[in-house]
C-alpha cells in the first residue's frame, strides 16, 4: 500500500501530474481477502493506519482516499489513529 501512495506522489510530481493530479486513491485493504495472508488484527490495523498515514501526510486534504474491500472497520480505526498522531504535533 505504501508503494501505491509512493507512485501516486511521484506521478502527481510529473508535468502531466501536476496538470491532472490525482483526486482520489484507491488503496487495497490488507484486511481483504488475500491480502490479509496470516496477519492478525493489530498487524493489519498498523499496516492500514501507515498507509493512511503515508497518504494524509503527503497529499493535499481533497484527495479522497478509498478502499477496495473493507468487511472490518479496520479503514476506519486506522484512519482516526493516523488522524490523532498526524494533528497531536501541531496542537499548540
Amino acid at each position: 500500500m505504501l508503494g501505491i501512495v509512493g507512485a501516486v506522489s511521484e506521478y502527481n510530481k510529473t508535468p502531466w501530474g501536476e496538470v491532472k493530479p490525482v483526486e482520489a486513491i484507491r488503496l487495497p485493504l490488507l484486511g481483504a481477502g488475500h491480502f490479509r495472508g496470516h496477519r492478525s488484527l493489530d498487524s493489519i490495523g498498523r499496516a492500514n493506519a501507515a498507509a493512511v498515514e503515508a497518504a494524509i501526510t503527503r497529499f493535499d486534504p481533497r484527495v479522497e482516499l478509498q478502499f477496495m474491500y473493507e468487511p472490518t472497520d479496520a479503514a476506519f480505526r486506522g484512519l482516526m489513529e493516523s488522524e490523532r498522531k498526524f494533528k497531536f504535533p501541531q496542537r499548540d
